[in-house]
């Protein structure tokens, strides 16, 4: 058993929501209704909704006498009824007073019926008695009726901002209307096909929607709205793409830095002793790094070599690819720079291991290459020379020096 109560200017379907969620359930249910909503009849509900051996009476409120049968309704319904009253503050205005009350006491022999208005509210429960109430301004309801109420829907017909035939739905409770604790927006078409042709929502019988000149496409303030959102994503998207451009360029500049040769100033260079007594210039300034190790050095065959476990190419004296199989080179450079100044040593092992790759081509002879040998990214023909002192001039090929053979070897 319950007290609700529809609320909302005219035109935001309050009474087709009590008709829908009130007296179609309680129809079907076979239940008693009593209601003042104009045109809602037995006839139209039978021809609508069939036979269920429910009854409605209809009892207008729009005269004077009908205004006084129901703000003393308690004295003659029955029990186990739903009563939909239409525009209740019109029964119980704010204008009644205190004493005022007293004139729609029940006198009579009945001992089950409640003896006020208030008391009548108050018991609905014990004689199974529901109320749906609508109304255009529940202020205008006195506020002893109002505090009764156990729930309020707050209408707004959604025309009104240019989204015809949807209603917005707001509950709240009477004592605290401005907390919504539900909200829905709904097709008020699709419930005023079931609940529309039970009632006359006007005296002439004519309908039509709120028609306002107020679509959410008029107001300048909505424009302003979607501009300001509009701009925001523009500027963030552009913003993400600028810095996603910048990303990239910094990647290539790098990328492209990587691969050019080191530039050492002639003021900022410094030698730096290594072991062994060589040295190596270095530089204060960026250094890029060069295409492949060691570029700018003359390779010199500086010390004997031994042929052990591994795999070694070589040309004979006729010109031909031979392989020493299982077998390897180990030998000794010399790593001369003019440009540089400087001049070091280095193992056979260690310039196999950042990719440089030999092939014999005869006594005291070689080839060095890069990249490997098919790809010939870089070739340089070493020979044989003797071990030159510091700071000296570049050093004479030594060709009468006695090196092991560069044949194959057993």
């Amino acid at each position: 058993m319950s007290i609700l109560l529809f609320h909302g200017v005219p035109g935001s379907f309050k009474t087709t929501w009590a008709v829908y969620e009130g007296l179609i359930p309680a129809w079907k249910a076979g239940k008693r209704i009593i209601t003042n909503v104009r045109g809602l009849t037995q006839e139209r509900c039978i021809a609508m909704l069939g036979e269920t051996g429910a009854e409605v009476i209809n009892e207008t409120s729009e005269t004077e006498e009908g205004l006084k049968q129901w703000q003393r309704f308690f004295h003659h319904a029955p029990k186990e009824v739903l009563f939909i009253i239409d525009e209740v503050q019109t029964l119980y205005p704010t204008t009644i007073g205190k004493r005022d009350w007293a004139k729609f006491d029940y006198t009579g022999t009945e001992d089950w019926r409640p003896r006020g208005v208030l008391e009548a509210f108050q018991k609905h429960r014990h004689l199974n008695w529901d109320f749906y109430f609508t109304s255009q301004d529940m202020r205008q309801i006195h506020l002893d009726i109002r505090m009764i109420i156990e729930g309020c829907w707050r209408h707004t017909n959604q025309g009104t901002v240019g989204v015809s035939g949807y209603v917005l739905r707001e509950y709240h409770t009477p004592s605290h209307p401005r907390v919504v604790t539900r909200k829905e927006m709904v097709s008020a078409k699709s419930v005023g096909k079931v609940a529309w042709p039970l009632y006359d929502s006007t005296a002439t019988g004519q309908t039509s929607d709120t028609i306002v000149n107020a679509s959410i496409f008029k107001s300048i303030k909505l424009w302003i709205l979607f501009i300001l959102i509009a701009g925001g994503l523009i500027y963030v998207v552009n913003g993400i793409l600028t810095w996603s451009s910048r990303h990239e360029k910094n990647n290539s500049d790098s990328a492209e830095n990587s691969t050019r040769p080191a530039e050492v100033s002639g003021h900022d260079a410094t030698s730096l002793n290594k072991s062994g007594g060589s040295s190596v210039a270095y530089s204060k300034a960026r250094v890029v790094l060069p295409l492949r190790p060691y570029e700018g050095y003359n390779f010199y065959v500086l010390g004997g070599y031994a042929v052990l476990g591994g795999t070694l190419e070589y040309i004979d004296d006729k010109g031909l690819k031979k392989t020493i199989v299982k077998k390897q080179i180990k030998a000794k450079f010399l790593l001369y720079s003019d440009d540089l100044h400087s001049n070091l040593t280095i193992d056979y092992e260690d310039l196999y291991n950042v990719g440089y790759r030999f092939q014999i081509d005869g006594r005291c002879a070689m080839r060095l290459y890069f990249g490997g040998v098919e790809k010939e990214n870089f070739i340089q023909h070493i020979a044989c020379y003797q071990e030159i002192e510091p700071d000296k001039a570049k050093p004479p090929l030594m060709s009468n020096v006695n090196f092991p053979s560069f044949g194959a070897t057993k």
